[in-house]
């Protein structure tokens, strides 16, 4: 009778012990997301000063397949423009963004941009971004 409730105390021992392991805490594989830059330009050679150009730095733990990013661009009015897409890091995980939104500026004031980056089951975001176009004026580049 001994030798069963020693028995039975040991099996319960090894159940939390594996139990704390199984459970024990995953971490993210986005090591940064960052939004280093927004700026204001006519990239389409339209003329106009209405293109926006977001640079983003995005550090992966190596070895990762791809990466679904939603960039997120809140306008001074409070309307709200959103795009998906999903890309391949580089070998050593640090990949550089350029972001061409063109035609995106389409009214004066603060814009706020977010990128938010999901990973199975993983998601990130960055602290808003607020950027004003050279003082607002969105409309001809003076070319």
């Amino acid at each position: 009778m001994r030798r069963r409730g020693f028995l039975l105390v040991a099996l319960v021992l090894l159940a939390v012990a594996l139990g704390g392991v199984a459970s024990a805490e995953r971490t993210s594989p986005i090591r940064t997301l960052r939004i280093d830059e927004v700026t204001l330009l006519d990239l389409d050679g339209g003329t106009w000063l209405n293109d926006i150009l977001v640079n983003v730095t995005v550090e992966l733990q190596g070895g990762k397949d791809s990466l679904e990013l939603t960039l997120t661009v809140t306008y001074p009015s409070g309307a709200v423009r959103v795009t998906e897409f999903e890309i391949k890091p580089s070998p050593s995980g640090l990949t550089l963004l350029n972001l061409k939104l063109l035609n995106w500026a389409t009214e004066p004031g603060w814009y706020t941009v977010t990128i938010e980056a999901a990973y199975n089951g993983y998601d990130t975001i960055t602290d808003p971004f607020p950027f004003d176009p050279e003082g607002g004026s969105i409309g001809p580049s003076g070319i």
